[in-house]
This record gives C-alpha cells, structure tokens and sequence, in this order.
C-alpha cells in the first residue's frame, strides 16, 4: 500500500504548520491587549517563521491546483467511505 499520496503531504503540511504556530507560541510571542501578536520576548524570528508557515500554505495551493486545476479549488470533494464505491 502507497502511503506517501497527495492527502498525506496535505497532512504533513498541515502537522508542519500547526506545528510552527504552537513553536511560536510556546516560544514567548503573545496576543497584546491591542490584539497585535507580539514576539518581542521569543527566542525565535516571527517573521521567518510567518514566511515559513506562508510558503507551506502556498504549497498546498499548488498541490491542489496540480492535482485538480485551478476549478478544482471550488470542487465538492467526495465523501471518505469505508469501502470502495463499485458499480
């Protein structure tokens, strides 16, 4: 069985971005009363970090523009089921 397919990179992205976000967080940035995100007090740059998380996203665009075109973005995914829908 093939498990490296276009749904598990989405997901790995998607692990890869959560996970950036909660490195953020835990490294000291901060809502402010403002409601800015502030990282004046993080151990790592929020902005390469910001880009980091950007260029993943972006990514996953791609992967879907590839795999679908560009009208694949409005498309209606189809459900997941158990087993195969034979006809």
């Amino acid at each position: 069985m093939n498990f490296f397919n276009l749904n598990f990179l989405h997901n790995l992205i998607n692990v890869l971005i959560a996970a950036l976000g909660a490195l953020l967080l835990s490294s000291g940035c901060v809502a402010s009363a403002t409601g800015a995100f502030d990282c004046s007090q993080s151990w790592i740059d929020a902005g390469i970090t910001t880009w980091i998380i950007t260029g993943l996203a972006g990514l996953k665009v791609v992967l879907n523009v590839l795999r679908d075109g560009v009208f694949g973005l409005w498309k209606v995914q189809p459900p997941v089921v158990d087993k195969p829908i034979t006809k």
